[in-house]
């Protein structure tokens, strides 16, 4: 789900860029514990990519991420 979301929406590779598209695919990919696609959707979160800005949400799911394991 996490390359999903990277390759094919947030660079437009094989399909239209589509930021919330891109945004819900890392939402899941984090909702199901991989550490990149946490990482990922903390940073739309914080940033507003696909989605409103929430600056406590995404600080939740940056230490989430880091402490995934996941480098």
């Amino acid at each position: 789900m996490f390359h999903l979301g990277f390759a094919c929406f947030e660079r437009g590779w094989g399909l239209e860029k589509d930021e919330t598209m891109c945004f819900q695919w890392f939402k899941k990919s984090a909702e199901l514990g991989n550490g990149h696609g946490m990482g990922y959707y903390a940073f739309c979160i914080k940033n507003g990519v696909g989605t409103k800005r929430d600056a406590k949400l995404a600080n939740a799911w940056a230490k989430k991420a880091l402490s995934s394991g996941n480098d």
